[in-house]
């Protein structure tokens, strides 16, 4: 009796058994994602702003020196949309300046996340020295 009880008790645990565990791969999905980059890379970039960014007379007497960080969309057309300060920047010409240059920009090659273009924030430091 006490086996066939056994048994019974026992027999309802053994038939039920666990759901089989899968496990899916994982991908990083920074892997997937693509910066948008200026035609020519970071060094034609760079030699763009420095051959179309210019001091005025009155900041270049007062040797002005510092940073303007400008924030700006590349829309996914890669066109320059929002352009803005992050920081209090330096005189107000060489503020108005760097807006105008980053927004007069050619178009960019736009970000890609999972093979779809898509809108981005960049951010360029202009540094006067």
């Amino acid at each position: 009796m006490k086996s066939l009880l056994f048994l019974l008790i026992a027999l309802p645990i053994v038939s039920f058994s666990q759901p089989k565990l899968e496990f899916e791969k994982k991908v990083n999905p920074l892997a997937l994602y693509t910066n948008p980059e200026f035609i020519g890379g970071q060094k034609a970039l760079d030699s763009y702003i420095l051959a179309n960014f210019k001091i005025n007379r009155k900041d270049k007497r007062l040797k002005t020196k510092g940073e303007i960080i400008i924030k700006f969309f590349i829309a996914i057309d890669g066109r320059i949309l929002r352009p803005s300060l992050l920081n209090k920047g330096l005189s107000k010409k060489l503020n108005k300046a760097a807006l105008h240059l980053i927004s007069n920009m050619p178009k960019w090659k736009p970000a890609t996340k999972n093979g779809v273009i898509v809108e981005t924030m960049y951010a360029y430091t202009f540094t006067i020295k």
